[in-house]
């Protein structure tokens, strides 16, 4: 074949054959591609409808999601954590704040409503609950004591209630008498003498308040408590001679304080017993008494108090003086307004030889029938007490007068060579002049310093915050 046959074009008519085939084959690609996008198209329609109809899927699933990395966070927390042991403990500490204290319903809501663990550790603990607190504010006082006292079980129990005309209540406290260790109840004449007597064997410290008079049908203002070998700390708090006379203190070998006070008059007699049955174990007495001893001229014992460290006798209490010994008092706390205190706080330091360490004078410049101390006599009962170290003055009588006399002079007798501390208590009602309190410890070479409404002297070498502490400033 030559170069030019190879190369000479097709005829027409098979060109023009060729040609129409080709436009043919084209057509029908083009329509299936076309076919092909509007199928597509149409799906990606369906798709997006059906997003748009499912639009709140993904969220609900975000949150399922959030939600449970929430919980996985809150079970992997350090509160979580801790073992029971250790947040019981937490929970107990509670009870050192006063707001938590006021009504376990307030500890019910705080504590064993958070979540399930908080709960069961909260009822699995009865120490949590042996704090019954009823004042006068709960309401429905018997629910509430019927809700809480099951849950300490059988933990001692620390118990502060006031009856306020309820007196469902004291039954209720009797069903668990064997679990009390700390009862304060304040309660009326009718409320107590439907008090039942019961056993507690654990009963450490008593404090009870008669609010109101007590009538001849009482039987005894304590005989409810029949049984009490435990019983450390007792306060009784009543009016008048009924109450004084009717004080049928409970029988302990082991009872260290007791304060008494009665603010209508009464029975000498009366009082004298009651603290004599604790005499050979008595450390700490408080007496105060208002009005005046319905016997005191036919009283003429005297009652011997081995073991008393601490005295204090306030308003009337001083008529007591007289009648009891204590040859190892440490700390004596005296209202000085009776018109008596003179004469007879001198008697009682002579009468025998005391070695008193701390002394703490009352006086209440505010009463309109406050007596003022003869300040002679006062001073000469410095003089018998020469081992006192620590001396606090709450608005002395013979303010000036007592201090000049007690400051060291070259021309006179030393008045208590050993005081190595005394505070003098500040009152804004009636100021006093500093001059002669700073020349008293400028003379016995005290330091001074201010606490709060107090003004401290000191000597060298003692420590202000132990002093503070010894005083309960």
């Amino acid at each position: 074949m030559s170069p030019t046959q190879a190369t000479d074009p097709l005829p027409k008519t098979e060109y023009l054959a060729n040609l129409s085939g080709m436009q043919s084959d084209n057509g029908s690609t083009a329509l299936k591609k076309s076919a092909q996008l509007e199928e597509e198209d149409s799906s990606v329609q369906v798709k997006v409808s059906s997003l748009d109809a499912d639009d709140d899927a993904p969220r609900t699933a975000c949150d399922r999601i959030a939600s449970q990395i929430a919980v996985n966070r809150s079970v992997t927390a350090p509160l979580h954590r801790l073992p029971p042991e250790l947040l019981a403990e937490i929970f107990l500490n509670l009870h050192n704040y006063p707001y938590s204290t006021s009504e376990l319903s307030t500890l019910d809501r705080s504590i064993a409503r958070v979540c399930i663990t908080w709960r069961q550790v909260a009822l699995g603990t009865p120490r949590l609950w042996a704090f019954i607190v009823v004042q006068p504010k709960t309401i429905n006082a018997e629910e509430y004591l019927r809700r809480y006292l099951p849950r300490s079980k059988s933990c001692p129990l620390y118990i502060l209630c006031d009856t306020a005309g309820q007196p469902g209540l004291l039954p209720l406290l009797s069903e668990h008498a064997s679990r009390w260790h700390t009862l304060s109840l304040r309660t009326c004449c009718a409320d107590s003498r439907a008090m039942t007597p019961v056993a507690t064997p654990l009963l450490q410290c008593a404090r009870v308040i008669v609010s109101d008079m007590l009538d001849a049908e009482h039987s005894g203002l304590l005989g409810f408590l029949r049984h009490t070998p435990k019983l450390r700390d007792l306060v009784v708090r009543g009016c008048g001679i009924e109450a004084a006379a009717k004080l049928t203190v409970p029988a302990s070998r082991v009872l260290v304080t007791l304060d008494l006070a009665f603010h209508k008059p009464y029975s000498l007699a009366s009082i004298l017993t009651s603290i004599q049955q604790y005499s050979k174990t008595l450390k700490e007495l408080r007496l105060s008494l208002a009005g005046d001893a319905v016997d005191a001229s036919s009283v003429g014992r005297t009652i011997t108090l081995p073991a008393l460290r601490s005295l204090c006798v306030v308003r009337k209490g001083l008529s007591v003086l007289p009648r009891i010994s204590t040859p190892s008092l440490y700390m004596l706390c005296v209202d000085t307004r009776p018109a008596t205190f003179p004469s007879v706080f001198l008697d009682f330091l002579e009468r025998a030889s005391l070695n008193i360490c701390m002394l703490d004078l009352l006086f209440d410049g505010r009463v309109s029938s406050a007596v003022e101390a003869d300040t002679a006599m006062l001073l000469r009962c410095m003089t018998r007490m020469k081992g006192l170290e620590q001396m606090r003055i709450r608005r002395c009588p013979a303010f000036e007068a007592f201090l000049t006399g007690l400051a060291w002079k070259e021309d006179a007798p030393v008045i208590l060579p050993n005081l190595k501390m005394v505070a003098m208590l500040q009152d804004k009602d009636a100021p006093q002049s500093p001059s002669v309190f700073e020349e008293l410890c400028r003379s016995r070479r005290m330091s001074t310093a201010s606490r709060g409404p107090y003004v401290i002297g000191t000597v060298e070498g003692m420590r202000l915050e132990t002093v503070m502490r010894d005083l309960r400033l």
